[in-house]
């Protein structure tokens, strides 16, 4: 049987170890706290369950060159006073800032590691060179 539930993803109304599969479709980069969600479904999740992440930013070799470029530049001439807010060596949040008007977030590949590694999660990464988005698809192991 398939549900498809529409509502707040940090406040699911679902019973506790009740769902075999979650599909979250360009979603998780949106979450304002990944913890929290994951957490959330994590109690829901049946025992065995997967969860599937798809449509995650997923930014290429030029794409990143790009952007640190950008960061130098910036830096360099200091736009918009850069440099109080930035270091020289840039961090990962320098590069690949989150998006206020999107409200996209962009997670480092160690990121996602650690958000999935948190709640005993394993999971396989497919990345779509073609999109520029990554996918993930994590299996419950059972604490």
């Amino acid at each position: 049987k398939v549900e498809f539930i529409h509502g707040n993803m940090y406040d699911l109304k679902i019973n506790d170890n009740s769902v075999d599969c979650f599909i979250l479709v360009q979603a998780f980069h949106h979450a304002d706290n990944p913890i929290y969600l994951l957490d959330s479904i994590k109690n829901k999740l049946k025992k065995n369950g997967i969860v599937i992440i798809s449509g995650e930013p997923n930014f290429g070799f030029f794409s990143s060159l790009k952007h640190i470029a950008y960061h130098f530049i910036k830096f360099i001439i200091n736009h918009k006073r850069y440099r109080l807010f930035h270091n020289f060596i840039p961090g990962y949040s320098d590069i690949f800032p989150p998006d206020k008007l999107k409200g996209d977030n962009h997670y480092s590949k160690f990121e996602y590691h650690l958000f999935f590694n948190k709640f005993n999660f394993s999971y396989k990464t497919y990345i779509s060179k073609s999109k520029n988005t990554k996918s993930f698809i994590l299996f419950n192991n059972v604490w």
